[in-house]
This record gives structure tokens, C-alpha cells and sequence, in this order.
């Protein structure tokens, strides 16, 4: 809350509002505008240029990071299911059998 209030004070300070009033001969107000009043020409470039950092850039690279941990910590595993996990840990039925101390003399055809 406290970054978010710092960086939207500035524009609610320079911005004002202005009616429109076209040459019509009620004089009705149509609708009001409001736009940035800045004292110089330099500050709105720094006020925009932080926000977009701000707004924009930051996030992306926290995000770009995260994901880039995800990438590493996922790129060496190897996935459930896929043929080389299965072939390593299978064992034929025989030899399974062998193992329990139940030995089979004939191998299944």
C-alpha cells in the first residue's frame, strides 16, 4: 500500500480538471477534462519513466526469475513415467520371483 500511494501521490497532485464549453448558446457544459499540469518539462519524464519501472519492469524480472529457478530446479528431474524410468526399474517376473526366494526353474515363454 505505502509503494503504491508513493507513486500515484505525484500524479494526483499535477492533475487538473477543466470544463469544456463549446461555443454553443446555453453555454451547457458538455464534459470535463483532466490533464497533467506539470511546472517543467522534465518531471514528467522522471515520473513516467519511474512508474514504468516501477509497474512494468520490475514485476517481469521478479517473474523472470522465478521462473528461471523453476526452469533449473525442474531441467534435471527426470519425468514420471517416461520409458527410461520404467526399463531401469523392471525386472522380470522370474528374477522378481528368485528374489522373493520363491525360484522358478522355467522361464515364461
Amino acid at each position: 500500500w505505502a509503494v503504491s500511494l508513493a507513486v500515484m501521490v505525484p500524479q494526483a497532485a499535477v492533475m487538473e480538471c477543466s470544463s469544456v464549453l463549446p461555443e454553443l448558446a446555453n453555454r451547457t457544459r458538455l464534459f470535463s477534462v483532466c490533464d497533467e499540469r506539470w511546472a517543467d518539462d522534465l518531471y514528467p519524464k522522471i515520473y513516467h519513466s519511474c512508474f514504468f519501472i516501477v509497474t512494468y519492469l520490475a514485476p517481469l524480472g521478479l517473474m523472470a526469475m522465478a521462473y528461471f529457478q523453476i526452469f533449473r530446479k525442474l531441467w534435471g528431474r527426470q519425468i514420471p513415467g517416461t520409458t527410461s524410468a520404467l526399463v531401469r526399474n523392471w525386472k522380470r517376473p522370474s528374477v522378481q520371483l528368485e528374489e522373493q526366494g520363491q525360484g522358478l526353474c522355467t522361464e515364461p515363454q
